[in-house]
């Protein structure tokens, strides 16, 4: 079993890591499997150490919930396998790439809470036991509003010991602005279970956890949390100032008349410092609670993405987003003109002119091809020979049981003699004509 227990052979150097996208980076111990929690549908990194000479690296995952807990190669000398079949296998393995031997996890979801492997051939370079806490089941509490995080207790594990269940935090994040107005700073809390005689500095993640109790984990559940807090903070010297992130978007959003529109900020994640302006002036997640109105600011990723409930002329402008003081992102959004009232019904007016005239075309054709019919069949008739009198008839008509056809006139194809000015038919002919005329 490779979970929750040491593994042999397995060589941890200072350089193997964890770290989520922003401030935050965790050290892992030496000798053991690092263990940890992370908020889903945010960026992850699990470092790996640089392999002996030029060995390819291989990433390998086994899933906790899976039945059979059975390592699974993900990538291979930096390549994708391509024979993964397993649907959640195939969603993990789109949204992950790799940094050199380091592997990074974009949307992360709780189902993918696992184990991780990287090797290089014989050799374990780095083990992680992951736990993804579930980003929906988020708690976000405002200082500045006299909101409270939730508190440490203590709680049975079904097997007669008593456990704690705490949070553990991370260390503030530095102030998401600087200079003459008030910024916000965020800190973010896991959930972790600290077992009796357990070393006092160490717990395990709620995930682990419970599946290391079992049917008895389950009351070892509660989401992660994310903690606001208002600052204030002076830019540093220009010359000093950190590096931009070289990257920006830029986009124009054409929205529908109140209708909903996301704008979701590059580089942007729960552990990465975010703000937006709106037209030139900075938000703030209390700002906007305030409002009380259609604009708000996602939880899943710390503010990451940017959400208008029903979008109307008011809303239209320039929104930027920034990730620690430099601005990855600029989004236009523009309303979709209305058609207007005059307009509208003139199209509908001329939509109705279209159909009346189509549907009168067709009923011309109709009663067009009807009439050519009856004249055809008329015209035809008039040229049928008289019915009765067998010299008449000739060969159009069937002989009597009595009469002998002469070889001459069982010839289908050759047509009897013409007989008082009029035409002579063969049988089949007649027959299309009864059929055409609707005679029997």
């Amino acid at each position: 079993m490779y979970f929750l227990c040491p593994v042999l052979g397995l060589v941890f150097l200072s350089l193997v890591w964890v770290s989520a996208q922003g401030d935050t980076v965790w050290p892992c111990p030496e000798n053991r499997p690092c263990q940890a929690a992370f908020v889903s549908h945010n960026p992850v990194f699990l470092g790996c150490r640089s392999p002996p000479g030029r060995a390819e690296v291989s990433w390998l995952y086994a899933n906790f919930s899976a039945a059979e807990k059975e390592l699974v190669e993900l990538f291979a000398g930096g390549r994708v396998n391509r024979n993964i079949k397993t649907p959640g296998l195939i969603r993990l393995v789109s949204q992950a790439k790799l940094a050199r031997e380091d592997l990074e996890l974009m949307e992360p979801l709780p189902s993918d809470s696992g184990f991780f492997r990287c090797q290089a051939g014989d050799s374990v370079l780095a083990d992680y036991e992951i736990d993804f806490q579930d980003a929906q089941q988020l708690r976000v509490t405002y200082t500045a509003q006299g909101q409270a995080p939730l508190w440490n207790y203590t709680a049975g594990s079904g097997t007669g010991e008593q456990v704690l269940l705490y949070t553990r935090w991370s260390a503030w994040q530095s102030c998401d602005r600087c200079g003459q107005e008030p910024g916000e700073r965020k800190r973010v809390g896991l959930c972790y279970v600290r077992f009796p005689g357990s070393d006092s500095n160490r717990g395990l993640p709620c995930g682990l956890a419970r599946l290391k109790l079992g049917e008895s984990g389950p009351a070892l559940r509660r989401g992660p949390q994310l903690q606001i807090q208002s600052c204030w903070d002076v830019c540093p010297n220009t010359l000093h100032r950190q590096k931009a992130i070289p990257f920006l978007l830029e986009d124009t959003i054409i929205a529908e008349p109140h209708g909903p529109v996301w704008l979701k900020c590059p580089k942007a994640s729960i552990y990465s410092p975010v703000y937006w302006q709106r037209r030139g002036a900075s938000l703030t997640r209390v700002s906007l609670l305030r409002e009380n109105g259609s604009h708000s600011l996602d939880t899943r990723t710390g503010g990451g993405i940017y959400h208008i409930g029903r979008t109307s002329p008011a809303d239209v402008g320039v929104y930027r987003c920034f990730v620690s003081r430099a601005v990855t992102g600029e989004f236009t959004v523009q309303l979709r003109a209305p058609l207007k009232s005059g307009r509208r019904h003139q199209q509908l007016g001329s939509r109705f002119i279209k159909g009346l005239l189509i549907t009168f075309s067709c009923c011309v054709m109709l009663i067009a091809t009807a009439k050519i019919s009856t004249l055809a069949c008329g015209k035809i008739q008039s040229l049928q020979p008289p019915t009765s009198g067998r010299e008449e008839t000739g060969a159009l008509l069937s002989p009597r049981p009595s009469e002998k056809l002469t070889d001459f006139e069982k010839g289908s194809e050759i047509p009897a003699p013409a007989q008082s000015g009029q035409i002579g038919a063969n049988q089949h002919f007649q027959q299309d004509i009864h059929a055409l005329c609707g005679q029997p």
